[in-house]
């Protein structure tokens, strides 16, 4: 994203110094040469990005087995600014009387991720075979969503919320997740040392996609989401009819 905000920066100082050399010397070759060469320059980031962009509908969910957009990642480190950033969305998130009682904790490190990959559960819909990651698309790290219950009014909706634009700003970045419910909630708080009276509420898997999901029409009320023949997620979802009752 930073690359595509100096591009941009780039680009309309050009067009601005392009307008000045037209204002001053008339329509010259000279603003349409700085013109073509901002828009070669932001093409080539544009290409230079297309990699790590996402390339289909990213979706991630709080269930407590159900994969996000990736239910397996590549094995390339996430840098420290993008995990930094997700939490930062996450704790200008709304919520309830702005008590802002979550909490976070990063696990980045090799050691620290392979720690917590047994203590977290994959994908029970599907067998284990199809479910479970390989050695080369397990996350690079995690992300533990805590509650601070010593505050007052600690509310698991907020938890919600928090887990929403984290994972968002995860995925502006390209970055897959998956909200884990299904974990050993008793190991993983030894292992991360919590404070008396902070829950472990979800751990957050985090990786670059190796696997895409899509959203499908749910077929005879199944909430189960499946594979597909290029073993990339399918999640079955109700229609507007069936969620909107209403409109007044």
């Amino acid at each position: 994203m930073q690359a595509f905000q100096r591009a941009a920066a780039v680009f309309c100082m050009a067009c601005i110094g392009a307008e000045l050399v037209s204002f001053f010397a008339g329509q010259s070759w000279a603003g349409r040469c700085i013109k073509a060469a901002a828009g070669l320059y932001i093409l080539a980031v544009l290409l230079a990005q297309l990699p790590r962009l996402p390339g289909k509908v990213m979706t991630a969910f709080s269930g407590n087995t159900a994969p996000a957009a990736t239910s397996t990642a590549q094995p390339d480190a996430l840098e420290t600014e993008i995990l930094t950033e997700a939490i930062d969305a996450a704790r200008l998130a709304s919520c309830g009387a702005n008590r802002q009682t979550v909490r976070y904790i990063v696990v980045q490190s090799a050691d620290a991720v392979a720690a917590v990959q047994p203590l977290v559960h994959w994908a029970a819909y599907l067998p284990p075979e199809q479910g479970q990651p390989k050695p080369n698309e397990l996350p690079t790290a995690f992300i533990a969503v805590l509650q601070d219950d010593n505050l007052p009014g600690a509310s698991d909706v907020d938890v919600g919320l928090a887990l929403g634009s984290l994972t968002a700003a995860a995925w502006a970045h390209g970055v897959g997740s998956c909200i884990m419910g299904a974990i050993d909630r008793p190991a993983l708080t030894r292992l991360l040392a919590l404070p008396d009276g902070v829950r472990l509420c979800y751990m957050v898997a985090l990786g670059y996609p190796t696997h895409a999901s899509k959203l499908v029409e749910m077929q005879d009320g199944s909430v189960k989401y499946y594979l597909d023949e290029n073993r990339g997620y399918c999640v079955p979802k109700r229609s507007m009819d069936e969620v909107l009752l209403k409109t007044l």
